[in-house]
């Protein structure tokens, strides 16, 4: 199972990449632009998931690499992410 390690990995492993702690949750930026982070469940996710609320901070992802990858190309500088290997 992927864990906060497992983010931390590899989104500092690609260009640019950077992590800052706000109010005690890490983020990842690209250009002081933020790509993926954690944050506490919200009072409406902890109504909808009830008894099946995880606790901490949410981490969520079916193939995990991509799903980082993709969010640091979203925010990324267009010619930074068109430098990156896997940039479509």
């Amino acid at each position: 199972m992927a864990g906060w390690d497992d983010v931390r990995r590899i989104a500092l492993g690609l260009p640019d990449a950077s992590e800052r702690e706000s109010r005690g949750l890490r983020q990842w930026c690209v250009k002081n632009k933020l790509f993926v982070w954690e944050r506490p469940l919200r009072r409406s996710d902890l109504e909808a998931l009830g008894a099946s609320a995880p606790d901490g901070p949410i981490l969520g992802g079916h193939e995990l690499h991509e799903v980082v990858v993709e969010a640091w190309l979203v925010r990324a500088p267009k010619r930074l992410a068109e430098s990156y290997p896997a940039a479509p």
